[in-house]
């Protein structure tokens, strides 16, 4: 189990394997986060007797799943996406006649265009979300995506008018990819404005790193998104992609989720983990910029 004094198998598969009775454990294995099943049985009459442990990778198994479980809510989240843009739209046209009022002073000017930014913003998002339960499938793009952080950072700002600073650093030979605009500044926002909002409170200012780099194998690029909030407990980092999970009493737990269903759609990998300084940090794995998008699956 061991090499150089370092574990080389999951701690859930050398616990199984070291039990004096045959059983089973579900874990997450690898950077990927792998769901795998393995199951163990003894060879012989004894407990000292050879043992077969297989392993089954169940992650498959548990989307579709999933998805059954969810497709009606699916439905549902539509019917109230429609209605929510009904307001939306009165919202942002009450903001738009507004703004045209000449005796408006210029911080009243600047609300109103908040307003309106926010409310442009809540209609892509729910356009993305009527999208998924039609089983839309994304319109990629080939973009650098360096040049698309540096306008993302210079356009998007925080919901609740948290202080942000910004960085992005390139490690990669290229940083070319193939995905939906759309989705993408939709998983990106997601990501950073939790980041912002656990930031903020912990320090008053919220550091955001974008940090580029591409693996050494595929020459896949990577986007690690790192922020100076507390960051997840372990306990929880394979629960906070399932729907309805989260720590807030006012959140939904629907916003990872959601991301996740976008970069499964646009083939791109996204797990949870620590750097090396023990940050808390979002990886993102592009596919190859010359392979299209698989279909987006209905919730």
């Amino acid at each position: 189990y061991k090499r150089q004094g370092q574990d080389i198998a999951p701690r859930e598969l050398i616990s199984l394997a070291q039990a004096e009775q045959q059983g089973s454990v579900l874990f997450n294995a690898g950077e990927g986060k792998v769901e795998v099943y393995a199951n163990m049985i003894t060879l012989g009459e004894h407990n000292d007797s050879d043992r077969l442990v297989y392993l089954e990778n169940i992650s498959k198994i548990s989307q579709r799943a999933q998805n059954m479980k969810l497709a009606s809510l699916g439905r549902f989240t539509a019917s109230i996406a429609h209605e929510i843009r009904n307001p939306l739209s009165a919202i942002s046209h009450a903001a738009q006649l507004l703004r045209e009022n000449p005796e408006l002073s210029d911080d009243d000017k600047r609300f109103t265009h908040i307003i309106e930014s926010n409310a442009h913003r809540m209609n892509g998002i729910i356009k993305n979300i009527l999208e998924m339960s039609r089983g839309r499938s994304p319109q990629p793009t080939h973009i650098d995506l360096k040049e698309w952080l540096s306008e993302f950072c210079t356009e998007w700002r925080p919901t609740n008018g948290e202080r942000v600073a910004f960085k992005i650093s390139h490690h990669a030979s290229q940083a070319n990819i193939n995905v939906d605009l759309s989705q993408l500044r939709q998983i990106i926002a997601n990501i950073a404005e939790n980041g912002v909002r656990y930031g903020a409170e912990a320090h008053g200012i919220a550091k955001i790193h974008f940090q580029l780099s591409s693996n050494p194998s595929s020459e896949a690029v990577i986007l690690d998104i790192i922020d100076n909030g507390p960051g997840i407990p372990a306990e929880q980092e394979d629960k906070i992609f399932e729907p309805f999970f989260t720590t807030e009493n006012k959140g939904n737990g629907l916003g990872l989720y959601l991301c996740r269903e976008l970069c499964l759609a646009n083939q791109i990998s996204i797990h949870y983990r620590r750097d090396k300084d023990h940050n808390s940090c979002f990886r993102l794995q592009f596919s190859h910029p010359s392979r299209g998008g698989l279909p987006s699956r209905a919730l």
